[in-house]
């Protein structure tokens, strides 16, 4: 249970088993984590900063079904559901529900995933039970569903250029997912954050139209291209 307080804080009222244990965690750490809507992969999400944690008379270590606790929290960081685990509590207790997250900043700004993009890569498809994104592989064609930033490498946060919604690039291999964001590596360089791009089904183009195109490339950003040589 919760409620929102007077001073913009929320009260939480714990009682099962497993937000018990989530007190009793959270109680030493001074946080714990709130899933904003359906608690799944590629949801948002909350840090909650505690601020007072009151017991029953019994205390956290108390073994009683009377037990409960009172936890009075406030808002901080947001932050983006990676993956979900279940922890058993007890015999035929409901579990508490794990889960990986990666904080969100202001460099979100340059890359946000977006929820839809992330389900569309991330999401096991029911024919094959495996993600788009496992099998996408060097050489496969993605088309921009919005306007995206182009950044150096995949640990980069420097934006080279950006591409338009609508542009096609190639994979240069397999998508990673680092800090959180789930990036892939392009031709003829950088990489891109794979949640804001779809598959192409664009014919691909041959050897020499591709490597034509990357010394266009090369030519644009004035360096000297090797390729081929």
């Amino acid at each position: 249970q919760s409620k929102a307080s007077g001073d913009g804080s929320a009260v939480f009222k714990f009682v099962e088993p497993r937000h018990l244990e989530l007190a009793r965690r959270a109680q030493p750490l001074g946080h714990f984590g709130v899933a904003e809507g359906k608690l799944k992969s590629g949801g948002p999400g909350i840090i909650a900063k505690v601020q007072e944690c009151n017991w029953s008379a019994e205390g956290p270590d108390a073994p009683h079904a009377s037990e409960h606790v009172v936890l009075k929290a406030h808002g901080g960081r947001r932050f983006r559901i990676l993956s979900v685990q279940k922890e058993e509590v007890g015999k035929e207790k409901k579990p508490l529900l794990m889960a990986s997250v990666q904080l969100l900043t202001d460099r979100d700004v340059l890359r946000g995933a977006g929820e839809d993009g992330w389900s569309y890569w991330m999401e096991k498809q029911p024919s094959t039970d495996s993600s788009k994104a496992s099998k996408l592989k060097a050489g496969d064609s993605l088309v921009a569903e919005q306007g995206a930033p182009v950044f150096a490498s995949m640990e980069s946060w420097t934006a080279t250029h950006s591409v338009a919604k609508g542009i096609i690039v190639v994979a240069d291999g397999p998508p990673r997912i680092v800090e959180g964001y789930l990036m892939v590596p392009i031709l003829p360089y950088g990489a891109v954050e794979l949640s804001l791009f779809r598959e192409s089904e664009a014919e691909m183009p041959d050897e020499d139209q591709l490597q034509g195109a990357l010394e266009k490339f090369d030519q644009n950003l004035g360096r000297a291209s090797k390729r081929g040589k």
